[in-house]
């Protein structure tokens, strides 16, 4: 599986760019309000989450693990692919999301393009209801240190979102602790619980 893609974007696509990597090029989803900040020939890293079907593979890119954990939420809900759960990326931030979806505000969610009301309904409900939100808190104030270490445990295997309860919790208690002591820290916590 895949998990992060470092390399130069070479070209741009309709609802995506291809990222050439040691001379291979991967086709990578990422929104519109995305694909605008990158230029070509710029050298970038992008989380990937990988979807599968029968007839392909398709990647999608992110430049935080909390980007990555809201879209793996939206795939969740029935009736959102991976390609609608861009779309609501694009028409709203991790942050607008978070708020429309924990105050209910079907009529907000059903403004994008796409999205009716009975698939705003099942977002807030499925989403809201069965996911704590807490990863998608405080997005502006997240530290690199915090998305580092979340990344490093989430590659050995924690899920993204235990990850960051675990991680979070550490450094509100700690802002001057080093990435190696909160990746300890949180490994240790993770271990006994």
């Amino acid at each position: 599986m895949i998990g992060k893609l470092s390399g130069i974007v070479d070209s741009k696509l309709k609802d995506g760019i291809i990222l050439q990597v040691l001379g291979i090029g991967f086709i990578v989803n990422i929104t519109n309000k995305l694909s605008t900040k990158f230029k070509i020939a710029e050298n970038i890293s992008l989380f990937i989450e990988c979807k599968f079907k029968e007839d392909s593979v398709n990647m999608f890119g992110f430049t935080s693990l909390q980007e990555k954990e809201c879209f793996c939420q939206l795939t969740k809900v029935r009736g959102i692919s991976g390609k609608y759960a861009m779309r609501i990326m694009n028409a709203l931030s991790v942050d607008e999301l978070a708020k429309a979806i924990s105050s209910a505000n079907i009529t907000l969610l059903a403004t994008i393009p796409g999205i009716g009301r009975k698939t705003a309904s099942r977002l807030v409900s499925d989403i809201g209801d069965n996911m704590d939100l807490g990863f998608l808190n405080n997005i502006t104030e997240h530290n690199n240190i915090v998305n580092d270490a979340v990344g490093a445990l989430n590659s050995l295997g924690h899920s993204i979102a235990d990850a960051q309860k675990v991680v979070q919790n550490i450094y509100n208690n700690n802002k001057s602790i080093t990435l190696e002591e909160l990746i300890s820290k949180s490994l240790s916590m993770m271990s006994c619980s």
